[in-house]
């Protein structure tokens, strides 16, 4: 099953679930408050503001949204897997000058 994409501001792109019914899983939908940061080296960093710790980086923006993704997913499963309870945050942050934010949409 691929993601819910969301892009932002504006919501400039959109993919939709593709899946033939409804999600019939345990799985939670999450609004992922995602942060780029163009590296003067050449290449993004990237974190969550909603779940802290939770980093990557990527050669393109595209890439850096990929890992961001996955990181999620896997700090997800870790949290579940540990009984620990997931320290989700609404997003708050302001954005900084050079950070470019983009909405993603996941279940997890």
């Amino acid at each position: 099953m691929s993601p819910i994409i969301a892009e932002g501001p504006g919501l400039q792109r959109f993919e939709g679930l593709r899946c033939a019914g409804p999600v019939d899983d345990d799985r939670k939908p999450y609004r992922l408050d995602v942060r780029l940061i163009r590296e003067e080296s050449g290449g993004f960093s990237v974190y969550l503001a909603n779940l802290p710790g939770v980093v990557s980086e990527g050669d393109t923006e595209e890439e850096a949204v990929a890992n961001i993704q996955e990181a999620f997913r896997a700090v997800i499963q870790s949290y579940q897997g540990d009984g620990v309870p997931i320290p989700w945050q609404e997003s708050g942050l302001s954005t900084d000058d050079n950070e470019i934010t983009k909405w993603l949409s996941a279940y997890a």
